[in-house]
């Protein structure tokens, strides 16, 4: 628990600096199957915490919405749509 819950604060760090480095004031989405696995850990408020930091842009980064994909599948979709898109463009 203890590896999980460090791994957890240092993810949620990564994600805020991700989100600043490219503006995603509109939200970020975590998916995979870590992400569902580990889905009541990411909202026991540590992830939260690390993902504002403590610097003068915690604020910003407290109002970015926060989502985590539940269905595990999504990325097998995500491929078959862009396949389909790429063999009607081919075509």
């Amino acid at each position: 628990m203890e590896t999980l819950g460090f791994w957890t604060e240092i993810f949620g760090g990564v994600t805020g600096n991700f989100a600043l480095q490219t503006m995603a004031l509109g939200g970020v989405y975590i998916a995979g199957g870590i992400a569902v696995k580990i889905l009541s850990k990411l909202q026991d408020g540590i992830f939260f915490k690390s993902f504002c930091g403590e610097s003068k842009l915690a604020p910003v980064l407290a109002r970015i919405p926060i989502s985590v994909v539940v269905n595990e599948d999504a990325p097998i979709w995500g491929a078959a749509y862009e396949a389909l898109i790429s063999s009607r463009v081919k075509s």
